[in-house]
């Protein structure tokens, strides 16, 4: 088994006094045992990756997607909008429930990705996290 932990990109906190967690460029690879990155082919199967990444990393810090605030999406064929944006409300709607705001995000697409996975990269997000969650924020 792979562990998430230990791809690209920590989420680590920042010392402002309060709980804020940047999640910088995270992408849909993974390491192999040799540290090479394996990336499968086609933008859904890599958005999975991004989530269940961001899921592993942000509950070592006994966090969850509850708490990110802010997302930014890049995607190498903004013709990929509506499956990446389908995976990001279906994955968020499942931790935050139908009633709390989604975070913040931006979409940007026909950007060049970094080509260092096997296959090509098809999207990346960054943004950050912080506690408390979006409990407070649940419409009513």
């Amino acid at each position: 088994m792979i562990n998430l932990s230990e791809a690209f990109s920590p989420i680590t906190k920042v010392p402002f006094g309060h709980d804020l967690y940047p999640i910088s460029g995270t992408v849909g690879a993974t390491p192999d045992a040799d540290g090479k990155l394996r990336a499968p082919v086609g933008v859904e199967a890599q958005t999975q990756i991004i989530f269940d990444t961001l899921e592993e990393r942000l509950g070592g810090l006994s966090l969850d997607l509850g708490h990110i605030r802010q997302m930014n999406v890049f995607l190498d064929d903004i013709d990929d909008y509506e499956v990446v944006s389908g995976i990001y409300v279906k994955r968020f709607r499942e931790v935050i429930g139908e009633e709390a705001s989604m975070p913040a995000r931006t979409m940007l697409g026909g950007l060049v990705m970094p080509q260092v996975a096997d296959n090509p990269l098809l999207v990346e997000v960054q943004g950050f996290a912080s506690a408390p969650p979006f409990e407070h924020l649940i419409r009513k």
